[in-house]
């Protein structure tokens, strides 16, 4: 008998959106879904199916299966029992991760960023209980990361409640996997660009001291990790409207790459924040011109800004398919996702608890999707060329159609208009 649509959707979900799920005890494998959660991954697989099999129709059957999931969600968290469990909070990141794959240019990111508030406000309900298991503790961490964006997005501070949970988790964390560095760095940045925004932080001496500090912190993140996080760069003239200038990098799997250009990520906006001090301190008397301590940072955060500029750009072929052995585009055979490419290992930088069956599957949310915000900000930042703009722009337009991915669209859109004035 030929496989139901929902079947179909469910299966895909599984084969793409869940890390290591497999039959082995301690992998999820036994986790019992409800009829919400189940909603969403149909939700999620058949918006994911109808991009991957070019099957339009398959998208208003998706937007059913995620309308009858906000009915369940919503509840869900009207009960006082259902609003704390697993299930519930797994089913808001799974409706954030359908506004990723379905968002269009009309919706812009709102619908996204509605979700990941509400899975923080379900965070808050689910108070500390939630960190005594490694599902819980990596929800909530996943939970976080997505909030940072949104966070950043709009220049606001995490709420104190993520920040109060986050220190709890802190003992259960190895300080020296980059994967938790990156984590820990990211929420610095997003707590003091929300302070620098609001007024909190306003003296320029203390902002540029503040902001090398995090960088300082940001430089650490890879430095004495493990060989898998070393990558190597390949030279070639091959299809430069992909290979921007003349090489890329070759990473050894999806979680080093993403937490190098989550580095990147943190590194541009720091580099953009000191620049911006320097030149208002420049209009005050006397003029940082006549600092030579100021006009060296000034140019040092002008040189880092190219620099890692250009290393998101040359991580981008990797995952659009490009290898030493391939050097042509179209990614890997089939429907490819970001990730594809690549060779998977999941990072968990939790080393006092263990996984049991009892877990919620660990899904693909921010984590499969920070290469469009990454291409984002290479693109916005304001030493970037025409050129850089054209690729970058180009290059989301193309993420989004290929791998089904529109919030990439919306934000080539949201760089367009930035660059344009429009």
């Amino acid at each position: 008998m030929a496989p139901t649509i929902d079947e179909k959707a469910t299966g895909f979900f599984v084969t793409n959106y869940i890390i290591n799920m497999d039959r082995r005890p301690g992998n999820s494998a036994g986790y019992r879904m409800d009829d919400n959660l189940s909603n969403c991954m149909k939700a999620v697989g058949l918006a994911a199916l109808a991009s991957a099999a070019h099957a339009p129709e398959l998208v208003q059957e998706a937007h059913k299966r995620y309308l009858s999931a906000i009915k369940l969600t919503n509840a869900a968290l009207g009960s006082p029992v259902d609003v704390k469990k697993d299930s519930t909070l797994l089913a808001i990141m799974l409706l954030s991760v359908f506004e990723t794959v379905t968002s269009g240019r009309q919706r812009s990111l709102s619908a996204w960023t509605n979700h990941i508030n509400g899975a923080a406000a379900v965070i808050k309900v689910r108070g500390p209980e939630q960190l005594a298991s490694i599902g819980g503790v990596r929800m909530f961490m996943q939970v976080t990361a997505s909030l940072t964006v949104s966070c950043l997005e709009v220049g606001m501070a995490l709420p104190e409640h993520i920040l109060a949970l986050n220190a709890q988790i802190t003992r259960h964390a190895d300080l020296s996997d980059p994967a938790w560095r990156y984590y820990e760095t990211m929420m610095m940045l997003t707590n003091f660009r929300g302070h620098v925004r609001c007024g909190l932080i306003s003296n320029p001496q203390e902002i540029l001291a503040r902001a090398l500090e995090i960088d300082k912190a940001a430089l650490a993140i890879c430095a004495n990790a493990s060989c898998v996080y070393e990558y190597e760069t390949v030279y070639t003239n091959a299809d430069p409207g992909v290979i921007f200038a003349g090489y890329y990098h070759m990473y050894h799997d999806y979680m080093s790459a993403s937490v190098w250009n989550g580095m990147r990520a943190i590194r541009l906006m720091l580099q953009e924040i000191i620049r911006d001090t320097l030149l208002k301190l420049h209009s005050s008397r006397p003029p940082f011109s006549t600092n030579e301590q100021y006009r060296a940072q000034y140019q040092a955060s002008t040189n880092t800004l190219y620099q890692v500029q250009s290393n998101i750009i040359a991580s981008v072929p990797q995952h659009l398919g490009y290898s030493p052995t391939k050097s042509t585009s179209g990614g890997v055979s089939g429907h490819s996702f970001p990730w594809s490419p690549f060779n998977s290992r999941v990072a968990t930088p939790l080393h006092s608890l263990k996984s049991n069956s009892a877990d919620p599957p660990m899904i693909r949310s921010l984590g499969g999707y920070g290469l469009p915000w990454a291409i984002y900000l290479a693109g916005s930042v304001d030493i970037a060329t025409e050129p850089v703009q054209k690729w970058a722009i180009g290059t989301l337009q193309r993420i989004g159609r290929s791998m089904g991915i529109q919030q990439a669209i919306v934000l080539a859109d949201k760089l367009n208009k930035k660059n344009t004035g429009v």
